[in-house]
């Protein structure tokens, strides 16, 4: 049977005629006639194969919370990548729509120096990273552009007697979520959070086979940190199908690829970046040099605070220190631009360094599970959201351990709608025919109508979001689907019919 209770407004008895259609045993208002009832919209997920499945839906008019279709809402279910919408909501509440993450460059002289020269340095060179995630082509142009604009900010020094110091002390670099399937780590989806990361936490590597079966494959990769990051053991075969295998070398601090690319192919492959702030200091102290700014003690890392730093300063507490200088502020574009570049393609990466921004904000400290708790906190406090209802295992939805129901999701999306930057939210969800969003082949015809977010892993598939129907009603929808053992492409296809017969109601 199908639960057709509503749960966000009780409709009045004017609404029930309209409600009817969500129910094949929905009886009529008294003193009106029996309608003829229209396909039952949820008919297709009671029966084989996937009647199995679990299944939790709500939709509901975002106007007057009128609930036009439901099914078990309250079931908490595995949600994917949905998740991020409450990342997202949770963020944009918190830290604000206009939130920038901003990366000081300092430089550090002692007191007694006796370099008075505006061209040396005296001491250290000091970059506070903030675990800014635009640090990439996506929002710079260009792989190089980021660490660019470091080496042009000290364009004005010839050389640092100290160091090049990336300050990490503030973030829980490089941790990954407990949760996660070992098998997503190489891959560019488990990529590890880091107060400093360029690219996305991602390297890219193109492979290029020899002229010959056994010949070495060459490669080269970007960004470009340490010379010896990647170790290609990788051979040139005849033909067949490219096999490459990738294994992070933790005590050597490398990505060792091994297997086989046949003759006449170049590729380009990404993978998770499992050093990402070192890789970034050393991509950092490249710039500088190929700059012409002699850098003589190198680059290194602070991981704590409080470690010693040039001119008497310690990691952690730069704008305090009396012998340093604020060289720029590099400052990121505001959280709505990049909360787009999450909800659409569904990026899990920038989710992740987001959702620990928002415990930075609460604690000084970046930590692993000090923004789970921020979110789920601010969150269960919307529209009176039951705790049961939320389970916040990562800000990305890769792990299996989060758990959401349908009503909680329309609530949130609700309360996003009523917020003044409802409207940047929306269009920042992935929409039909949209290049590069999770829904640009899926859902056609419902072009300008239809702004959701997907969730995939195995055996889960969602979607919530926004739909605009026939009658100009927008609806705030969530459609989840837990436990099916079929094949995705069938799971979703049952959700995009459910969607359309929305997008035709009336």
């Amino acid at each position: 049977m199908i639960n057709d209770v509503p749960l966000v407004n009780r409709p009045s008895a004017g609404a029930i005629l309209g409600l009817c259609w969500v129910s094949a045993a929905c009886a009529s208002a008294p003193g009106v006639p029996s309608p003829v009832p229209p396909r039952n919209p949820l008919a297709v997920l009671e029966t084989a194969p996937l009647g199995g499945a679990q299944w939790s839906v709500l939709a509901v008019d975002v106007t007057t919370g009128d609930t036009l279709l439901a099914r078990a809402p309250a079931q908490r279910m595995i949600p994917g990548s949905t998740i991020k919408l409450l990342t997202a909501v949770a963020a944009l509440d918190l830290l604000g729509p206009e939130f920038r993450w901003e990366t000081g460059l300092w430089t550090t002289m002692p007191a007694d120096s006796m370099v008075t020269s505006d061209t040396v340095v005296a001491g250290d060179v000091v970059l506070t990273a903030s675990g800014d995630p635009t640090w990439s082509a996506r929002f710079a142009g260009s792989v190089t552009a980021p660490v660019e604009r470091v080496a042009v900010a000290l364009e004005s020094i010839q050389r640092v007697t100290g160091s090049l110091v990336v300050d990490a002390s503030s973030w829980d670099s490089m941790s990954v979520r407990p949760s996660w399937m070992v098998e997503d780590l190489a891959q560019p989806a488990g990529a590890p959070g880091g107060a400093l990361a360029l690219m996305e936490g991602q390297t890219h590597v193109e492979v290029r086979a020899g002229v010959a079966p056994g010949d070495p494959v060459s490669v080269r990769w970007w960004p470009l940190g340490k010379d010896d990051f990647v170790r290609p053991r990788l051979v040139t075969e005849a033909s067949g199908v490219q096999d490459v295998k990738a294994t992070w070398l933790p005590e050597s601090r490398m990505l060792e690829l091994t297997g086989v690319v046949p003759v006449g192919t170049v590729d380009t492959l990404e993978f998770a970046t499992r050093d990402p702030v070192h890789e970034a200091a050393a991509a950092l102290h490249r710039s500088i040099v190929e700059h012409g700014i002699a850098v003589d003690a190198g680059w290194r890392v602070a991981w704590d605070p409080g470690e010693p730093l040039g001119g008497g300063c310690m990691s952690g507490s730069m704008p305090m220190c009396t012998t340093s200088r604020l060289v720029t502020t590099l400052t990121s574009p505001p959280l709505l631009d990049v909360v787009e570049a999450m909800l659409g393609p569904s990026q899990n990466w920038i989710a992740e360094q987001i959702i620990r921004t928002v415990g930075h904000a609460h604690t000084s400290r970046a930590g692993g599970t000090e923004g789970l708790a921020a979110v789920r906190s601010h969150i269960t406090h919307l529209a009176s959201i039951d705790s049961m209802d939320v389970r916040i295992a990562d800000g990305s939805g890769l792990s299996a351990q989060n758990l959401v129901t349908a009503r909680a999701l329309v609530a949130v999306l609700t309360h996003a709608r009523s917020r003044p930057w409802g409207g940047a939210f929306r269009a920042a969800l992935a929409e039909p025919s949209e290049e590069g969003s999770t829904l640009e082949t899926r859902l056609a015809g419902l072009e300008g109508r239809l702004f959701a977010k997907t969730g995939t892993l195995t055996n889960v598939g969602t979607l919530a979001g926004y739909l605009v129907d026939q009658a100009g009603r927008e609806i705030a929808f969530a459609i989840l689907a837990n436990g099916s053992n079929l094949p995705g492409s069938t799971v979703r296809g049952a959700i995009d019919g459910v969607v359309r017969v929305l997008a035709g109601s009336r």
